[in-house]
């Protein structure tokens, strides 16, 4: 920008004031019963006209601006989500610090991927806009040719093929050392960007680990190689962020055990923070209080719902239990009702809706597929002496016929879904593996199983003990059952990650074939299918974890609410179940003209 100092900074205070209406005006329109599509807006939109000015104004100038898009995000964060989130609300200086941090790292890396600004104009985004810009100035050498320059009168302040080939070593020294405000700026700039990618600068003799590691005269060049990086900006912001997540975790595991923020951080999974990346749909979710519910289990936050009632006292059996700021006794505890049922069907009819799609045959509960297990005789033992459910607990949730990755002939397969609850046996204080518990769950399946099966061989088949009963020998024939275990803070085991590669890998197959696209190969339609299913599966099990606590607060004694929210005692057939309609209704049915497509219907 030009102008004097004075000028510069009341331009971009004014450019500020813009920006904060804008901001402003968004947030007021929607916080209120739009929550989820403002943190979109946020993240895809409001957030991201910053970064023009961060790549072009000298970081200096750019501070008070950049600073004030921080709190402005910040504060709109706090008001998507339902809750304040900076260092004055409740969370207090330290915590909020931390949940801050969280935010602005990237999904890959168990973030939001809401960057901060005032870090990106202070060091990768100016740098990389110089590095990018500064070669194209001059005449150089590329493979052999000689390039023309944008500018060839700065050769004299660069040097003659300062960024030509052969010239690596001392590809900036001339910039450098002919001094000025820019080469001032981009110096401390540089210095600042070493400290926060934890990098250790060397000579320059050998290749380096991180691009941040070269001498500052070698700026540009790539991490491993000679060569010059490509997409400056992403490769030097990703080794900034790396050290920062590994800062980051370290604090976290820091915090006392049970801390539920070190709890939530440690079980977050690819799936954990699906909701801050899609792009917020009716279908997912369709209202502010399990939005709200949503973001508070996935980052560790108190429950908005249960806040008025904390400490009061849950109906249920057996010793006296209370309400937690966090509502996870909700969920743990056996409450009357079906809630946790309705999650569990949920999820599994869309993980089996979905693999219909991709071409895999998937049935839910194969009941009579075990009831075949057993000779007649021994099946009619057991119900009389079991009663009207002598199956309970030995019936998988999907049967699937799939081909195995890699390819090759489809394979039956058995799968049982659990979902766990926050409770100490599962989600243990002193946890430190990262997605420990449902990895443990997934794993304790397949031996469940095969007890529960051996009992019955061993009852009604009269099965020596150490000998394989038909209903054992049955359950070995399709490889056993496998585990597909879903978490309290939206993680996900890894055979819901094997699933979802196998149905994008037959769906891709299938609708390449479908539509002529076999010459262009099946990668893409495999990116965009994997990617859809994981957000599909991923969103109805956050959503259905919210609507447990939220269908279930109706058991704190004493929390009357006037208006009947969730307070029908049978759930399959209360306002509850009609709001879960709602979301099928979002789901299946157009809204206005609209291609028939992935999970839809064609157009009416």
């Amino acid at each position: 920008m030009l102008g004097d100092a004075a000028f510069v900074a009341e331009t971009l205070r004014r450019k500020g004031d813009k920006l904060q209406a804008k901001f402003e005006t968004v947030t007021s329109k929607l916080e209120h019963t739009h929550g989820w599509q403002l943190f979109s807006l946020l993240r895809y939109c409001l957030r991201p006209t910053g970064d023009y000015f961060s790549r072009l104004l000298f970081p200096t100038d750019a501070a008070p601006l950049m600073e004030r898009i921080d709190d402005l995000v910040t504060a709109t964060t706090s008001a998507s989500i339902g809750q304040d989130i900076s260092p004055q609300g409740a969370l207090g200086q330290e915590r909020a610090d931390l949940l801050r941090r969280q935010l602005q790292l990237p999904k890959r890396m168990d973030g939001a991927g809401l960057r901060s600004l005032a870090a990106l104009s202070q060091t990768t985004g100016f740098v990389s806009a110089l590095l990018d810009a500064l070669p194209k100035m001059t005449d150089r050498r590329v493979n052999g040719q000689q390039a023309r320059g944008l500018a060839p009168w700065l050769a004299a302040m660069f040097g003659d093929n300062a960024f030509g080939e052969g010239n690596e070593h001392r590809r900036l020294a001339g910039f450098l050392q002919h001094g000025g405000r820019t080469a001032a700026e981009f110096r401390a700039a540089w210095e600042r960007g070493v400290t926060r990618a934890g990098a250790i600068p060397h000579d320059g003799s050998q290749p380096s680990d991180s691009p941040w590691d070269w001498p500052i005269e070698m700026a540009g060049l790539a991490a491993g190689s000679f060569q010059l990086m490509e997409k400056t900006q992403r490769a030097l912001t990703f080794h900034c962020e790396q050290h920062e997540h590994r800062q980051l975790d370290v604090a976290m595991r820091a915090l006392g055990p049970g801390d539920e923020l070190r709890a939530a951080w440690l079980n977050r999974g690819p799936t954990s923070l699906m909701w801050a990346q899609c792009v917020a749909q009716d279908q997912y979710i369709n209202n502010n209080r399990t939005f709200h519910e949503v973001a508070a289990s996935t980052l560790g936050l108190p429950s908005p719902a249960c806040a008025p009632y904390v400490g009061w006292r849950i109906q249920c059996k057996g010793e006296p239990k209370h309400l937690d700021s966090h509502g996870h006794a909700l969920g743990a505890l056996p409450l009357k009702g079906k809630a946790r049922d309705i999650r569990h069907d949920e999820l599994v009819m869309q993980i089996a809706k979905d693999l219909s799609y991709c071409g895999i045959e998937a049935r839910v509960e194969p009941r009579d597929m075990v009831n075949n297990w057993m000779t007649p005789a021994a099946f009619v033992n057991m119900s009389n002496a079991e009663g009207t459910r002598p199956l309970q607990g030995c019936i998988p949730d999907l049967l699937t016929r799939q081909p195995p990755l890699g390819g090759g002939a489809p394979q039956e397969a058995l799968y049982d879904l659990k979902i766990i609850n926050r409770c100490k046996t599962r989600y243990r204080p002193n946890q430190n593996e990262r997605c420990g518990p449902v990895k443990q769950r997934e794993a304790e399946i397949p031996t469940e199983y095969v007890n529960r099966l051996r009992s019955k061989d061993q009852r009604y088949h009269h099965t020596q003990p150490g000998q394989k009963g038909p209903m054992e020998a049955a359950l070995q024939s399709y490889g056993g059952c496998k585990g597909l275990i879903g978490g309290f803070y939206g993680e996900m085991s890894p055979n819901f990650d094997r699933l979802v590669k196998a149905a994008a890998e037959k769906g891709a197959e299938l609708h390449a074939n479908k539509y002529g696209l076999e010459a262009t190969g099946g990668g893409d339609i495999r990116s965009v299918l994997a990617n859809k299913i994981r957000t599909n599966w991923a969103m109805a099990l956050a959503r259905e974890n919210a609507h447990v606590k939220l269908a279930n607060i109706r058991w704190v004694r004493g929390a009357g609410f006037e208006d009947a929210r969730y307070d029908t005692e049978a759930d399959m057939h209360s306002r509850w179940n009609r709001q879960r309609e709602e979301y099928r209704y979002a789901n299946e049915e157009y809204r206005g003209a609209r291609m028939g497509g992935f999970g839809g219907r064609h157009c009416k």
